[in-house]
């Protein structure tokens, strides 16, 4: 044990040098290896793709089965409300504006513009129609 007291710090440089020579000696085996280099060292793997090729014209996608085959009921869509000339309106968030073609720009404008103010395109003068307030059957 008294040797063990003595000498310890050289015991621990004995064991690192014998693993300081064992590592150099690994690494001057891999550098003997890499001095001869192949085409086949340098070739990256390639690599199978990670997506599979589906058929578009297979039965799984026909949309008329896709939405058949759901839990939910589609019905066929109705309008929500007509107005007075008959027309059907399927969306609560289209308001339909009387329309008329600018004189001057040939622009579509909105019918309110027509009272006597100015065109929002051309900026020239828009009169009011005659026939503004009756309604076309």
């Amino acid at each position: 044990m008294e040797f063990l007291k003595r000498h310890y710090e050289k015991l621990i440089l004995l064991i690192l040098s014998i693993i300081s020579i064992v590592t150099v000696l690994h690494i001057m085996s891999i550098v003997g290896r890499t001095k001869e280099i192949k085409d086949s060292d340098l070739k990256i793997p390639t690599r199978q793709p990670d997506y599979q090729v589906h058929d578009a014209s297979a039965s799984d996608f026909v949309p008329e089965r896709l939405i058949g085959d759901t839990a939910l009921s589609w019905s066929a869509s109705q309008s929500r409300r007509n107005d007075e000339e008959g027309r059907h309106y399927f969306s609560d968030l289209v308001k339909v504006f009387k329309m008329a073609r600018c004189p001057h720009c040939g622009k579509i404008v909105s019918l309110y513009y027509f009272s006597d103010s100015k065109c929002p395109e051309c900026g020239k003068e828009l009169k009011t129609p005659a026939n503004v307030g009756k309604t076309r059957r």
